[in-house]
């Protein structure tokens, strides 16, 4: 079996391999913290559903290469959350990395009251693919969902895609996601091809609260902020 070992001192479980990653996700008691070494780990389509934290060194790499093809469409990502967390899920010290056919590093998609608590902190994301609503974090539309209930914030963080940055963009039936939030500061948005950095279009409920503070957005090509709710009366701010 794999093991991963436990450091006393901290109280984190130590991973040095993929599958010791894996296997300390899935085994991990809720609000576990989960370090791993300097190195590169490769995932595929991965759905979290407790608390945890997921550390890094400022050396670790997630590389993303999911097999999950979301909706049949050709879609893929990697971190899911598709139901309500009690705590917080968060990412701290790492770069996660696409493979170039991802559409979204990260995925919230939770339609529990309940909600979810989702932190990113002193990341980096990056090579996003180049479709269409490809996304470094995304709220997109799952079939069958009328209402997405999530809290966002992103922190410290370094955020390249060749779509999108953080968003939603499909115009086929997005959720209300009045009953979410985000909050981003003191994050560096790149080489965005897309139509924002910060990014909802098309639902049919504005978010409860979007707080930007202290960013830079770096070649957008229009707009950092693009806030269209309603599908109707587009508002970009940059």
């Amino acid at each position: 079996p794999v093991t991963a070992s436990s450091n006393p001192g901290s109280g984190a479980i130590e991973v040095s391999t993929t599958e010791e990653f894996l296997a300390a996700l899935a085994n991990c008691e809720a609000g576990a913290t989960i370090r791993l070494a300097d190195g590169t780990y490769e995932i595929g389509a991965v759905e979290l559903e407790k608390a945890v934290t997921i550390e890094g060194s400022g050396s670790t790499v997630i590389t993303v290469k999911p097999e999950t093809n979301r909706n049949n469409t050709g879609e893929r990502f990697g971190f899911f959350f598709k139901k309500a967390i009690d705590g917080d899920v968060t990412f701290r010290n790492l770069t996660i990395n696409g493979s170039g056919n991802n559409l979204a590093l990260l995925w919230i998609c939770n339609t529990d009251p309940a909600g979810v608590s989702v932190n990113v902190e002193n990341c980096t994301l990056k090579n996003v693919g180049s479709a269409t609503y490809n996304h470094a974090i995304s709220y997109e539309y799952a079939s069958g969902a009328s209402k997405y209930y999530f809290d966002l914030t992103v922190s410290g963080c370094s955020i390249t895609a060749n779509s999108y940055g953080i968003g939603s963009g499909l115009d086929n039936g997005n959720p209300d996601v009045s009953g979410s939030t985000i909050a981003v500061s003191n994050t560096t948005f790149n080489n965005e091809q897309g139509s924002g950095s910060i990014y909802c279009i098309h639902a049919p409920k504005a978010l409860a609260a979007l707080t930007v503070t202290g960013c830079s957005f770096n070649t957008v090509t229009s707009g950092g902020i693009k806030y269209i709710f309603n599908g109707d009366n587009q508002n970009a701010v940059s």
